[in-house]
């Protein structure tokens, strides 16, 4: 019945470039749930729309495509802005995006491999990375969009892979100093409560660096920074892992560093 009910969810529009771990971990939830192929059919459907509904399908990957025809490597911030404007996710950390990944790599030491997973446009923000060089591996859940990123790759002569995959299913078989989930975690917790404490262990890497919104995508503040906060303390306990925050106004940044 798994099979019938990715048929179904392959049928549409919205979730048919989701890739297949997605698809069939979402018609698993919902078949044992839900009796028949039809219920469950409309409850994969409904939870694909509740977690996913935000992110997949706003993302316009048609104008990302023939944004990438105007791309010049030499000075590649121009379209990499416009597509990070795509998504309010990403065009939100725009105005403080160069001083971002510097920060970082202060915390860190400057990488010699990152991966980054759950990634969105993330990689688009490629040119402020100062990463030429460095190892880069990003994976996420939206096969269009995957296809975009490794044309950027291509485009752009980045040492690394785009793969389709999904965090929840498999943690990517990658070595990396530094693992970014940069506003992944409540995405994830939403799916499977304590999820990121779990993916934290999984990941044996120096540094793992989380963000967190400091309101939501409707432009709420509900005391988001303090309640991600404590979300963090907790993991970074459970993990043996010690803290290093980095706060700006609309993202606070976590480096979780093993101790």
């Amino acid at each position: 019945m798994t099979n019938e009910i990715v048929a179904q969810l392959q049928q549409s529009k919205k979730y048919r470039d989701l890739c297949d771990e997605t698809l069939k971990r979402m018609a698993d939830w919902a078949l044992a749930r839900y009796p028949n192929v039809k219920t469950a059919t409309k409850a994969a459907k409904r939870k694909l729309h509740q977690v996913y509904g935000a992110y997949v399908g706003t993302t316009h990957v048609g104008r990302i495509d023939r944004l990438l025809d105007d791309l010049d490597i030499h000075d590649p911030k121009p379209v990499c802005a416009t597509i990070l404007r795509e998504h309010v996710s990403s065009a939100e950390r725009l105005d403080f995006l160069a001083d971002v990944f510097p920060v970082l790599w202060k915390i860190t030491g400057r990488p010699t491999s990152v991966m980054d997973l759950a990634c969105g446009l993330n990689p688009f923000a490629w040119p402020w990375m100062d990463l030429q060089g460095v190892r880069y591996d990003a994976c996420d859940i939206d096969g269009q969009l995957i296809g975009c990123m490794q044309r950027f790759f291509k485009q752009m002569h980045i040492y690394g892979t785009v793969s389709c995959g999904d965090v929840l299913v498999a943690v990517p078989a990658v070595k990396s100093d530094v693992v970014l989930l940069l506003k992944t975690v409540p995405c994830l917790e939403q799916q499977e409560k304590g999820v990121g404490a779990r993916i934290l262990q999984d990941l044996l890497v120096p540094h793992v660096i989380l963000s967190f919104p400091a309101q939501s995508l409707g432009g709420k503040n509900k005391g988001m920074v303090a309640h991600y906060d404590g979300v963090v303390r907790k993991m970074a306990h459970e993990g043996n892992r010690q803290i290093h925050t980095v706060s700006f106004p609309n993202e606070t940044f976590y480096v979780l560093t093993r101790l």
